[in-house]
């Protein structure tokens, strides 16, 4: 409906012209509906019954500490696992990029395992930098 209809429709409707104006502005409200919500308000509420997801952290737990041979055995293990490095990311609690660093100084040989003698002996190829 355009505003000339709702117009006549309140004259059609109401004794003075005073009054139907009035209407013909109620009527106008009505049908533009409500007015929309704030961006941030529409962000922040979720529907009934789903679970809010978490903001991403913003540093991992073990940010910037130095590799242990605990941890550079549970890197390899995890990679012998078959597990992305996104998976590892999450279970070790560093970053991708301390990821592929270690996997690369791994590679290089700059830490000394079994298990690292393995992956620098091409048996984990998809692990190579």
């Amino acid at each position: 409906m355009d505003k000339m209809e709702i117009l006549k429709l309140a004259l059609a409707h109401a004794p003075d012209p005073k009054s139907a104006m009035e209407l013909a502005r109620e009527m106008e409200a009505f049908l533009k509906g409500p007015p929309p919500a704030p961006r941030w308000v529409v962000e922040t509420v979720k529907p009934f019954g789903e679970e809010k997801q978490k903001p991403p952290m913003g540093k991992p737990k073990n940010y910037r500490r130095s590799w242990t041979p605990t941890d550079v055995t549970h890197l390899l293990k995890l990679m012998q696992e078959g597990k992305t490095i996104s998976q590892i990311t999450e279970i070790l609690g560093r970053s991708h990029n301390a990821i592929d660093t270690a996997i690369d100084r791994i590679n290089r040989g700059e830490y000394k395992s079994t298990l690292t003698e393995q992956v620098n002996a091409g048996r984990f190829p998809g692990y190579t930098l």
